[in-house]
């Protein structure tokens, strides 16, 4: 029988409330970018390809940070927070340039580090629940990192007609390094992590699987995150205050998605919620480059906002148990920020050279039907996980 009592790396982890809390601001920070970018597209004349070396930027910064994560929980913290608190004034000094592009790429990528380290360590914390309340703490944090993202496009939309973005970001910047100095004041031990540090660890195959995987992902999430409120933008009939509303549409969308989640998990196993939810998620962007009109595309944006939301949780439980060391998951994390910075210039780059942001959208398309395929033939634990 498998104990349900919690580790001793749980009861000396920051206290979930504390997580769910970082949680939110990472997730504001994550996707800030998107319903920013046609304000900065204006600002300094872009066009979309050099749009896309911003976004490209910022998640090249994520993937450092995931990759260099460790099993101690207050310098995983300290570091991510205030590498995201510099990393975001920065930036609120360079959207005040003309020729900010340079400070602004550096900036990016400075604050993508730290949200990179933090959403890795905190991933890891909640994955060393038992294997019965693992998906579902998963999913629920992930609830919280939902919740944050949608204040930007919100944020975006109510605050920028009337306060300029570099006040937005500084203040920003500010309440990031709050968040995170809170979270660590509740860390009792200085390794939450450490239990699973001396674990044999997953075999390669596995790592690489689910880093494919990660991959992927994190290219069509930030695509949709990073393009959704330009697209809608330019197909939609939508000012753009509507589209990044619509923005907001997707964002609460898969915010219930991930409380839905949570609810189905006791009725269906993990692996067929995934392959399910990806199934959907292909067809939601597969209809939406043929959709037309505001109303249309915001309703594609919602259905596909639903069907993304058991992805990540879900997925990485899977991987969770396998029993991967703390690095190898975390490698794992940062390997999604190779797709998130990759696939939304691809996307940018396509559009750009076609003209037509309908044939860029065929890249996170095309990468969904992948994750689709490999969902189908997921590996199975080995017999040390098993134990």
């Amino acid at each position: 029988m498998v104990s349900s009592r919690p580790t001793s790396a749980q009861r000396t982890a920051p206290p979930l409330w504390a997580l769910h809390i970082l949680f939110l601001m990472t997730g504001t920070g994550t996707t800030m970018l998107g319903p920013i970018l046609p304000v900065l597209s204006r600002t300094w004349n872009l066009h979309d390809a050099q749009a896309g070396v911003l976004l490209a930027c910022q998640f090249m910064g994520a993937f450092a940070g995931g990759v260099s994560v460790s099993s101690h929980a207050r310098r995983v913290l300290l570091t991510g927070s205030a590498a995201s608190a510099c990393g975001l004034a920065a930036f609120a000094f360079a959207s005040t340039r003309a020729g900010g592009m340079p400070i602004a790429l550096l900036a990016l990528l400075t604050a993508g580090f730290g949200i990179g380290h933090l959403v890795a360590a905190t991933n890891i914390i909640g994955g060393q629940f038992p294997a019965a309340q693992r998906a579902r703490t998963l999913t629920l944090l992930n609830l919280s990192w939902s919740l944050g993202a949608i204040l930007s496009p919100v944020l975006a939309a109510w605050l920028l007609p009337a306060v300029p973005l570099h006040t937005l970001l500084g203040v920003f910047a500010a309440l990031f390094a709050c968040a995170g100095c809170a979270v660590y004041a509740h860390i009792d031990s200085p390794d939450p992590v450490a239990e699973t540090a001396a674990a044999a660890g997953s075999p390669r195959n596995v790592i690489l699987f689910f880093g494919a995987m990660l991959l992927l992902y994190g290219g069509v999430e930030t695509c949709m995150n990073g393009w959704l409120t330009t697209y809608i933008l330019r197909y939609g009939d939508h000012t753009l205050r509507g589209s990044q509303l619509s923005t907001s549409l997707f964002w609460i969308a898969l915010i219930a998605g991930r409380a839905l989640t949570a609810a189905v998990l006791s009725y269906i196993s993990e692996r067929r919620l995934l392959s399910l939810a990806l199934g959907a998620t292909t067809v939601c962007i597969a209809c939406l480059t043929r959709a037309e009109g505001a109303f249309a595309l915001t309703t594609c944006a919602v259905l596909l906002g639903i069907s993304m939301s058991p992805f990540f949780p879900v997925c990485f439980s899977i991987l969770m148990g396998h029993a991967p060391r703390p690095r190898q998951a975390g490698m794992v994390i940062a390997v999604s920020g190779i797709g998130a910075a990759l696939f939304p210039w691809l996307a940018g780059l396509l559009s750009t050279h076609t003209g037509s942001l309908h044939i860029g959208l065929v890249v996170p398309l095309l990468a969904a039907m992948a994750l689709l395929i490999m969902s189908l033939v997921l590996p199975r634990r080995h017999l040390a996980a098993q134990a």
